[in-house]
C-alpha cells in the first residue's frame, strides 16, 4: 500500500487534502501529524459523512522537533509527502517575526535533510505563499514574477523556495513549491480577515446591531475555495512537471466585494455597518494582486470551480451549524 504524509492535517488545506486521498484512493495509507489532532474526524465527517477514515493515522507532534521528524522518516518508507505546516496568519506572525521565520525554515529543514540522508528522493509538495511576492510592482503574478518579501512569514517561505529549485537542479528530486493565493473554507480559523468579516456579520445579524471595522474597501486579492487549492496540489505531486507552480483562481476581488457578497446572502445592507479605518493596514501592502495560473492549467487541465458566492454560503452554513 501507498503511504502518504500530511504535515499540518489539522488545518483547512490538510482537512481537504485527506478527504481527496480518502475518496480517492482509499487503499492509500495517510499519516497525518499535527501539534493537535482534535477534531480530525469530525470535519471529515462533516464533509462526507460515509468517508472510510480507517486508513488515515494521526500523529500529534511537532516537526521542529528533529528527533520526532527522524522517527516519522525512518519508520514509515513514504511515497509522496505534503509539507503544509507551519504559521500560516501572516498579519499574527508580525508579533513574533523571529519564531514565525525559524519555525518555517526548520520544519522543511527537518523533512528535506532526513529525506536526503535516507537516500529516498520522495515527491515532496512544499506550501509556498504569494506573500514572496510583496509589492513588486506587479498585478498579475505568475512563476516568474520577482519577489519582494515584506515579513518574517514570506522571508522564511522565500528561503524555502529557493531551496527547492536548488534541490531540483542538483538532485533532478521531484519537489515542487506550490505558491498559493489566498484561499478560503468553512475550516479557516476564525483570525483571519475573511472569517472576520463573515463573523462579524453573522454577529450583526443576530443581535440587530454593531460594526464592521475594516482597513479599506478596495484593496484586491485572489480569493478561492480551499478545496479547489488542494486539487491542484494533489495533481501536481502525484505527477510532478515543474518545480514552480503559481495556484489561484486568476481573478481579484475587492474586499468591497467579499464585504457585499457576505451581508447580501444575510439579507442586509453592508453600507450600514461598515467602518474604514487605514490604520488596520499593513504597511508596504499591494493594493492589487492576482495570479496567473495558465502554467497549471496547461499541465494539468485545473481550473477553479467554485465562485466566490458559492463557497461564501458554504463557510456562512457551516458557521450557523457549529456557533
Amino acid at each position: 500500500m501507498k503511504n502518504v504524509l500530511i504535515t499540518g492535517i489539522s488545518g483547512q488545506d490538510g482537512i481537504f487534502l485527506a478527504h481527496n486521498f480518502l475518496k480517492k484512493e482509499p487503499e492509500t495509507n495517510i499519516f497525518g501529524i499535527s501539534r493537535n489532532t482534535k477534531g480530525i474526524i469530525k470535519k471529515l465527517k462533516y464533509l462526507d459523512l460515509g468517508v472510510n477514515t480507517s486508513n488515515l493515522n494521526l500523529i500529534s507532534g511537532d516537526l521542529t522537533d528533529l528527533n520526532l521528524c527522524k522517527k516519522i522518516l525512518n519508520e514509515i518508507r513514504f511515497d509522496q509527502i505534503y509539507n503544509l505546516s507551519g504559521p500560516s496568519n501572516v498579519y499574527e506572525s508580525l508579533n513574533q517575526p523571529v519564531e514565525t521565520k525559524d519555525n518555517i525554515i526548520k520544519i522543511f529543514n527537518n523533512l528535506t535533510e532526513n529525506i536526503i540522508k535516507n537516500g529516498k528522493l520522495i515527491n515532496f509538495f512544499q506550501a509556498s505563499s504569494s506573500e514572496m511576492y510583496g509589492n513588486n510592482g506587479e498585478k498579475v503574478l505568475d512563476e516568474k514574477s520577482k519577489f519582494n518579501p515584506n515579513s518574517a512569514y514570506a522571508e522564511a517561505k522565500l528561503i524555502n523556495h529557493k531551496k527547492i529549485l536548488m534541490y531540483k537542479n542538483e538532485l533532478n528530486w521531484n519537489i515542487t513549491s506550490g505558491i498559493m493565493f489566498n484561499h478560503e473554507s468553512e475550516f479557516r480559523k476564525n483570525n483571519f480577515l475573511f472569517m472576520k468579516i463573515i463573523n462579524k456579520a453573522l454577529e450583526i445579524k443576530k443581535k440587530n446591531k454593531g460594526f464592521l471595522e475594516i482597513g479599506s474597501l478596495e484593496y484586491k486579492r485572489d480569493w478561492s475555495y480551499a478545496q479547489d487549492i488542494v486539487d491542484a496540489m494533489y495533481l501536481i505531486n502525484k505527477n510532478p512537471k515543474s518545480s514552480i507552480y503559481v495556484i489561484g483562481s486568476g481573478s481579484s476581488y475587492s474586499i468591497e466585494k467579499i464585504i457585499n457578497t457576505v451581508f447580501n446572502v444575510l439579507n442586509l445592507d453592508y453600507k450600514n455597518y461598515i467602518k474604514v479605518n487605514p490604520k488596520l493596514l499593513r504597511d508596504g501592502d499591494p493594493v492589487e494582486i492576482f495570479s496567473n495560473p495558465q502554467k497549471l492549467k496547461n499541465d494539468y487541465g485545473w481550473e477553479a470551480k467554485y465562485n466566490l458566492e458559492s463557497f461564501i454560503k458554504k463557510i456562512i452554513n457551516y458557521q450557523n451549524l457549529v456557533k
